[in-house]
């Protein structure tokens, strides 16, 4: 019979025998393995480590607890808490793992929040833990979804607080989700253990603490407990649909997603082959568009995880969904970037650096026949060969042949210039390079890392253009300039 996470412990039970069995139940841990343990001194997160500890020394789960305490040092009295579970892991025999931020350093949740979990992580490391475990209960889950509810959110935001979740190599647990909190101070009583409370969680301007203190303790009697439990059982059938929708959306990338890019894509023909890949996914774009809509969230948030983006908000699906209907590009929250094709569309969570010698590796370089212009960090090499006669003109977009004429000028290899002009065969006047290579439905990210090739620092060819008017090859050209871009391997 599967656990209800709201489900009271059976009259005469123990707290430690229900964790043990919800842990099974949702299959919280391997077995054999260190567990770090989030201890703030607060009831839930010390009745956390406790019960592990039991659960541990009864041979009920084989696991080894190792705390884990962060000062923030952003209210009086914080160092208190650390001497608190110092003692607490002294005395169960625990190793303690604790942290501080510099006074003053924190200014307010969002980089609390950010110093604990990174503080979290180097613990986890140092402990040789993969989990990570937190004392988060069934009143938490009830204050989450309903204010995410207030705010706004769809399935994935009701399913509130996973009992676990894999992100960036750790698995994050919370064992006591079953459990109210009033239920959790009173087996910590029952036991004649102490705790320390945090009087900032008594702060009404803040949003939680006000659903705590002021809506759920001002529900009638024959609401509260009940009602916050009945919150919590919501979460759990929103978490068991939302588990089904994204095994279902992995099915659906697996169809959809094109990694690298397709030869047939600007992308696939003219981003440099080393970046193909990192910090990109590309999909179909008609069998995105054709998505049942309960699948476009959870197919979103793998497809970012494939690029290393976060979890999109019901905001990123909002924008791409206005991006693909409008036919643009977009800059997405999290700075990610939506790139637009004709068949495919591109996320992209890498971010672009500002200064092109950053991002190429390297600084302008002149070449003459014969040459082979590395560019390492781009994973591309440029060929030039002198052809006499000229061959073929039509090479594909990663190739082109050249006049420079009888007396050759310097020819240099760099990125794009702002100023840069162009005068594409054929047209009767020049227009700007960067509008030649959007007009081919270059995207802009790809424009700014597409290496050009100069005939005295004028513009003559980048990749996916043909070669500038001045340098076209006639009939009467004896000897041209074959140039190709490669993919290089060091291999």
């Amino acid at each position: 019979m599967s656990t209800r996470w709201t489900g009271r412990w059976r009259r005469g039970g123990d707290l430690v025998l229900r964790l043990v069995e919800f842990a099974r139940e949702e299959s919280l841990f391997s077995g054999g393995e260190k567990i770090l343990v989030a201890v703030s001194g607060g009831g839930d997160s010390v009745a956390l480590l406790l019960a592990l500890d039991r659960a541990a020394r009864a041979d009920l789960l084989s696991l080894e607890p190792v705390a884990a305490h962060f000062d923030h040092r952003m209210r009086p009295g914080s160092e208190e808490d650390r001497v608190f579970i110092e003692e607490l892991a002294a005395r169960l025999g625990r190793r303690l793992i604790a942290g501080n931020a510099e006074s003053g350093a924190l200014r307010g949740e969002a980089d609390a929040r950010e110093a604990r979990h990174e503080f979290l992580r180097r613990a986890a490391r140092e402990a040789g833990a993969t989990t990570i475990a937190f004392g988060h209960q069934a009143d938490d889950q009830a204050e989450t979804v309903l204010h995410r509810a207030l705010r706004g959110t769809g399935i994935f935001g009701l399913a509130g607080i996973h009992p676990v979740y894999e992100t960036e190599g750790f698995r994050l647990v919370r064992p006591l989700l079953f459990a109210t909190r009033a239920e959790i101070r009173a087996w910590l009583s029952a036991e004649g253990e102490r705790w320390r409370e945090d009087p900032t969680n008594e702060d009404r301007h803040k949003a939680r603490a006000w659903l705590r203190h002021e809506f759920f303790a001002g529900l009638p009697p024959a609401l509260y407990p009940v009602g916050s439990k009945n919150i919590s059982a919501l979460a759990r059938k929103a978490w068991e649909t939302t588990r089904y929708l994204m095994k279902e959306a992995e099915r659906r990338l697996a169809e959809l997603a094109i990694e690298p890019p397709p030869e047939g894509s600007v992308m696939g023909r003219l981003w440099p082959p080393r970046l193909v890949g990192e910090g990109w996914t590309t999909l179909d774009r008609a069998g995105y568009l054709a998505l049942e809509p309960a699948l476009v969230h959870p197919l979103l948030a793998l497809a970012l995880a494939r690029a290393g983006g976060s979890p999109p908000s019901e905001l990123f699906q909002k924008k791409v969904d206005r991006a693909l209907s409008r036919g643009v590009g977009a800059d997405l929250p999290g700075g990610v970037k939506l790139l637009l094709e004709d068949a495919w569309f591109h996320l992209v969570a890498r971010p672009f650096p500002e200064d092109p010698i950053e991002r190429f590796g390297f600084e302008p370089r002149a070449f003459v026949a014969g040459d082979d212009v590395l560019l390492e960090r781009l994973g591309l090499v440029l060929e030039c060969r002198a052809e006499t006669p000229p061959g073929p003109l039509d090479r594909g977009p990663l190739a082109a042949v050249i006049d420079p004429g009888p007396a050759p000028g310097h020819l240099e290899l760099r990125p794009r210039k702002p100023g840069d002009r162009y005068r594409p065969l054929g047209a009767p006047g020049a227009k700007a390079l960067a509008e030649a290579l959007s007009d081919k439905k270059i995207p802009h990210p790809v424009r700014d890392v597409l290496p050009v090739v100069t005939l005295d620092d004028r513009p003559v060819w980048a990749a996916g253009l043909p070669p500038d008017e001045s340098v076209r090859v006639k009939p009467e050209t004896r000897t041209a300039l074959a140039l190709r871009l490669r993919a290089f391997s060091s291999a």
